[in-house]
């Protein structure tokens, strides 16, 4: 989501509706589901952006729509960007794990620092397909604070970046640029592959 607005700004809300067919909203469509969700970053910064992920509560085969809108958001203090982060390697298993370390170039302690990873997937643009959240331990003016990340994330996603926040100080979106394979992955090739459908007959078209 991108704050087009000259003041930074909060509280963003933000409605998905996941829809079936192509007469979205438009043609009075009732929608199959709706959530509401919020910008990753609680300070987006004025011409800034922030990442945010809506998942559907209960999946179903029909969607093929989603309509996004901003419900609203308030004005906001500016969080200056004095968070420093340096990733470590990046390794993809059965978990993704990552060190890295936050470094406060502020002239104060920053307190309530959370640090988030986000997961992106191949297409491009990249989709953000996982997101974790740690928070870690206040660090005082001009030290450096470490966090780990160890936990599960969907397998599509294939490059990272990393992004902390306290509760008045920002860091800027890094790249993860090492990133390595806890084992080998092999190609496995399947051929002859029929898809049927409930009486038996061919299907040329899966939604």
């Amino acid at each position: 989501i991108e704050n087009t607005k000259s003041f930074p700004v909060n509280n963003v809300k933000i409605w998905a509706g996941f829809f079936s067919g192509t007469a979205a909203g438009s043609a009075g469509e009732t929608p199959l589901e709706t959530v509401t969700g919020t910008s990753l970053l609680d300070v987006v910064p004025a011409k800034g952006k922030s990442p945010f992920m809506i998942k559907s509560e209960t999946p179903d085969p029909d969607i093929s729509e989603v309509t996004i809108n901003v419900l609203g958001f308030n004005s906001a203090t500016q969080k200056q960007q004095l968070l420093d982060v340096s990733p470590g390697q990046l390794v993809i298993g059965e978990v993704i794990k990552v060190d890295a370390k936050i470094t406060n170039n502020a002239q104060d302690t920053v307190s309530h620092i959370k640090v988030h990873l986000i997961g992106y997937d191949s297409f491009n643009p990249p989709r953000i397909v996982g997101i974790q959240t740690v928070q870690i331990d206040d660090i005082a003016s001009k030290k450096t604070g470490d966090v780990s990340f160890d936990d599960v994330m969907d397998a599509r996603a294939s490059s990272f970046k990393i992004l902390a926040e306290s509760d008045k100080l920002q860091s800027k979106m890094t790249n993860i640029d090492e990133i390595s394979l806890e084992s080998p992955t092999k190609l496995i090739t399947i051929n002859d592959i029929d898809t049927l459908d409930s009486n038996g007959k061919h299907v040329s078209k899966i939604k």
